[in-house]
């Protein structure tokens, strides 16, 4: 058989996997909703007439937006869109990064096996967005890591879909930039970083706030700060720095980490933050380490990118229930 009838074999039972599995999850009605408001001339607004953020994904928001001016219905566009999104940043992995058909054979059991992968390329949320904008960022980085601009403006486009997302590309991008640093290189960051700079300042201007509502409403629960660092604290910065204090990755390439107890009430609010973030790390684990150890690249380039691709060891642990919005219900 083929590297290329491999590679289709397998984008098309990760496709059909994933579009058997498509739901919509409660929280991606708030993008929703505003995106409806926003269509029909009441601003970027959850109620008409307050001017109040309580969407966390602008980029994802003028997506969803667009599609849904001209198909007139939210539910099967927004299925379609994430399906279609998640199955192109899969093609990206499976044709530019993987190096042989072996690792296109693995990729898609990886993929496919992972519920909360699964999940999330569709569930209505900004995921396979960030999927998408994560493989286009790792094939800069592979092929022209010294083109600043675009692995800036990728990173930047990462950052306005989701800003914790940056942490996710930010080692990379500063192993890209130190060893040309200079002026110029800071100024060709800066530009590449104008768009959410843009949105910053309107955020500002419009809502009276530079980010969402929400993170607000999450700094002020009541929550004490110790329990909160364990909760909200992004994974991906330790693991970063865990890679950067590590020359190597361990063997088995999967870290478990073991957090302090806290209060039950705390890990109900966590527990789907949690379960959606796992799936991002596994993406970037899935191929990364295969990937670059099987090519020729510096130290620096691996150490770079490994610092990206550090996964939480249990990747398969799912809420014990989710909204049962899914498209073969509907159906």
């Amino acid at each position: 058989m083929s590297e290329r009838s491999t590679l289709i074999i397998a984008l098309g039972a990760f496709a059909l996997v994933i579009l058997q599995n498509a739901w919509l999850c409660d929280d991606a009605f708030i993008t929703y909703r505003t995106a409806d408001n926003l269509i029909n001339g009441h601003g970027l607004t959850w109620n008409a007439g307050e001017r109040v953020q309580t969407f966390t994904n602008p980029l994802w928001l003028f997506t969803i937006a667009g599609f849904y001016f001209f198909s007139g219905e939210i539910y099967y566009t927004a299925i379609l869109l994430s399906w279609a999104l998640s199955v192109l940043a899969v093609f990206l992995v499976f044709s530019r990064i993987a190096n042989d058909w072996r690792a296109v054979v693995l990729g898609a059991m990886l993929f496919s096996c992972s519920k909360a992968f699964v999940d999330y390329s569709t569930s209505g949320l900004e995921n396979p967005l960030t999927h998408l904008l994560l493989a286009l960022f790792i094939c800069s980085y592979i092929n022209r890591p010294r083109d600043l601009f675009r692995l800036a403006l990728l990173t930047c486009l990462a950052t306005l879909n989701r800003m914790d997302s940056l942490l996710f590309f930010l080692p990379a991008l500063a192993f890209a930039w130190w060893p040309q640093r200079s002026l110029r290189s800071t100024a060709v960051l800066a530009l590449g970083f104008a768009p959410f700079a843009l949105w910053e300042i309107f955020s500002i201007l419009y809502y009276g706030f530079p980010v969402p509502n929400t993170a607000y409403a999450k700094l002020g629960a009541g929550i004490a700060p110790g329990e909160l660092a364990i909760l909200r604290v992004p994974l991906a910065a330790t693991r970063s720095a865990d890679a950067m204090y590590h020359n190597r990755l361990s063997d088995r390439g999967i870290v478990e980490t073991r957090y302090p107890p806290v209060t039950p009430s705390a890990w109900l609010g966590a527990l789907f933050i949690v379960y959606r973030a796992h799936r991002r790390w596994f993406y970037e684990r899935a191929f990364l380490r295969r990937a670059l150890f099987c090519r020729r690249r510096s130290a620096v380039a691996r150490l770079a990118l490994t610092a990206n691709a550090r996964l939480a060891a249990r990747t398969s642990h799912r809420p014990n229930h989710r909204p049962t919005c899914s498209l073969s219900t509907a159906i």
